[in-house]
C-alpha cells in the first residue's frame, strides 16, 4: 500500500497501477475513500462511475499540472506532460483542496 502526501499531510492511501488500469479505474473508485494512481496516465474518464470523480495530473516530480472534476460519463482533456494520474471520488478530493503547482509525494 502506498500513501499520498502533501508537505507533511497524509491525503490518503493509494493503489498504484499501470496506465492501462486508468481505462477501468473510475468504476473501481465508486463511493470508496480509495485513491488510484496510474503511472503514465494521460487521460481520464468517468464512464461507469456512480459518482463524480477528480482527476489530478502530475509531472514526473509529482507536481500538480492540472485538476479536472468529471461528472458521470465525461472525459478529461488529455495531459501530454503528465507522468502520473490520480483518481478519487469528488467527496474525498474536496478535503484535499489541491491546486495547480502543489507538490505531492507518493510514498510506497
Amino acid at each position: 500500500m502506498a500513501w499520498l502526501l502533501r508537505d507533511v499531510d497524509v491525503l490518503g492511501s493509494v493503489e498504484v497501477h499501470s496506465a492501462f488500469y486508468a481505462l477501468v479505474g473510475p468504476s473501481a473508485i465508486g463511493d470508496s475513500e480509495k485513491i488510484v494512481a496510474c503511472s503514465n496516465g494521460k487521460i481520464a474518464h468517468s464512464f461507469g462511475c456512480h459518482c463524480e470523480i477528480v482527476a489530478v495530473f502530475c509531472d514526473r516530480s509529482m507536481r500538480v499540472i492540472s485538476v479536472h472534476h468529471l461528472r458521470k460519463g465525461r472525459v478529461s482533456p488529455p495531459s501530454l506532460r503528465s507522468s502520473w494520474l490520480l483518481l478519487a471520488n469528488e467527496r474525498v478530493a474536496q478535503v484535499w483542496s489541491i491546486h495547480i503547482g502543489d507538490q505531492l509525494e507518493l510514498r510506497i
